[in-house]
């Protein structure tokens, strides 16, 4: 747009520093899922206005916008895919935390090492994010809940907590505090969030500014135990775009999807008809709404269903760039990145991966 003696006005008519802001500020409202699906095709509208504001808007895109991946497989898939220049740049990530596995005898296939989510983040150096926002893959409305699902979820946080890098700032969502009260258990004389908070004031400096505490929702959030809908195989689904064919449920034979269905025992839909409440009530959430325990959380009846989340911030010269050291000291470990290591697409198709998002804790 202009005026009458040729200068512009609106948008390009701001400093570009006033613009970047704006940009910024629009950015951090949208959320891109992962598989799709990916987005409201309106919100990043803002790319095609001009050449000038494409350009300037595109480098912000990946470190702005949160990026909300459905399961662990999905995230292993999605990283892989980046070049490594957009990898580094990426700073917002919500994550379904589910388990995988890993055939080490292949081509045998006899047997598999179950990896906690948090050791996929370990394998993709030079990720830097700074926030990650993780759902407890082990408790919930479509999980069968344990006492090896306590113990997975508090080994996996200590793995982040005390050896992961790749985030400045980690919130770790549990349905209810459950889970802390049996794997506490199992630790006699392990006090948390105090330990936790000390272990990292030990890694990062005890004036660096990182906290490790537990907070606790004000409000009961009870659930049901309801089966989760399930994607069909990830690797299937994106050959089948690859090649043009992919369909919808609603597009494919019925007897085909019945069909798939009964041997899956489950409701097996396709990424875009996902329901990704879940995944997406990670980004926007309030602390205000949840009480804080810096020392010991105190558990009664009255926090069975109340949702916990563990937060956690590095300290302020802390090396956060992934750089798979956390993985680096067991030999079942040092096999894992070298699989990663490997061209990823080469490792899917000699089936290598195990997914765990179907039944998580029968992966345990």
């Amino acid at each position: 747009m202009g005026t009458d003696n040729g200068q512009s006005t609106g948008l390009l008519s701001l400093p570009v520093e006033l613009r970047l802001k704006i940009y910024q500020t629009y950015l951090q409202e949208i959320i891109i899922r992962i598989p799709g699906p990916q987005i409201d095709p309106n919100a990043l509208a803002l790319l095609c206005a001009s050449r000038t504001i494409h350009s300037e808007v595109s480098p912000l895109v990946p470190s702005t916008i949160t990026f909300s991946v459905w399961c662990t497989e999905h995230l292993i898939y999605f990283l892989s895919s980046l070049p490594e220049k957009t990898l580094q740049s990426l700073r917002h990530i919500a994550l379904w935390a589910t388990p995988f596995g890993l055939y080490e005898d292949y081509p045998a296939r006899q047997s598999f090492r179950t990896q906690y989510s948090a050791m996929a983040l370990a394998c993709f150096p030079g990720l830097q994010l700074d926030t990650f926002s993780v759902r407890d893959g082990y408790h919930g409305p479509s999980v069968s809940e344990d006492a090896w699902g306590a113990s997975a979820t508090g080994d996996e946080l200590e793995f982040l907590l005390l050896k992961s890098k790749g985030w400045k700032e980690l919130r770790y969502f549990s349905p209810n505090v459950i889970f802390l009260d049996t794997w506490l258990k199992q630790k006699p004389g392990s006090v948390q969030p105090k330990d936790w908070d000390e272990a990292l004031k030990k890694r990062d400096g005890k004036g660096s500014g990182a906290l490790v505490k537990i907070l606790v929702g004000r409000e009961a959030r009870p659930y049901h135990y309801k089966p989760r809908r399930y994607l069909r195989n990830q690797w299937e689904y994106q050959e089948s775009l690859d090649s043009g064919s992919g369909q919808s449920n609603s597009e494919r034979d019925g007897d085909e999807v019945e069909e798939e269905e009964e041997e899956a025992e489950t409701h097996v839909i396709d990424p875009g008809d996902v329901d990704w409440e879940d995944v997406d009530e990670l980004v926007p959430w309030r602390e205000e709404d949840f009480v804080a325990y810096l020392d010991e959380v105190q558990t009664t009846d009255d926090t069975e269903n109340k949702q916990v989340v563990v937060v956690a911030r590095r300290g302020k010269d802390a090396d956060i760039v992934e750089d798979g050291s956390g993985i680096n000291s067991e030999e079942g470990m040092k096999k894992l990145l070298d699989m990663f290591n490997s061209d990823w697409r080469q490792l899917k198709r000699k089936e290598i991966l195990v997914s765990g998002h179907r039944d998580t804790t029968s992966m345990l």
